[in-house]
C-alpha cells in the first residue's frame, strides 16, 4: 500500500505578493527560502513573508536564469559564464 494522500483541510491563503522582473523559470523552495530565477538574476525571498534576503546578479548576467539546485544550504546556479556558481 502506497503513501496516503489527502486534500487540504481549508482553502489556500495568499501569504505575500511581489512584482517580479521577468521570471525565467520555476521558483525553488528550500529551507524556508524561495529562490526566483529572473532576467535580472536570482532573487532569494523569505518564504513566510516575501522579504528579499539577497540577490545574485553578476555583471555579465545571463538573460535567462534557470531554476537553481539547492543542497545542504548551498545554492547552485548555472549560466553562460562562469558556468556553475555555488552560493
Amino acid at each position: 500500500m502506497g503513501p496516503r494522500c489527502s486534500r487540504p483541510r481549508e482553502a489556500p491563503k495568499e501569504r505575500f505578493r511581489i512584482d517580479l522582473p521577468s521570471p525565467t523559470d520555476r521558483p525553488v523552495v528550500a529551507d524556508g527560502t524561495v529562490f526566483l530565477p529572473t532576467m535580472g538574476g536570482l532573487i532569494a525571498l523569505d518564504a513566510a513573508d516575501g522579504e528579499e534576503q539577497w540577490r545574485y546578479a553578476p555583471a555579465e548576467a545571463a538573460h535567462f536564469f534557470p531554476s537553481p539546485a539547492v543542497h545542504d544550504g548551498t545554492v547552485y546556479v548555472t549560466g553562460e559564464d562562469p558556468g556553475l556558481v555555488a552560493l
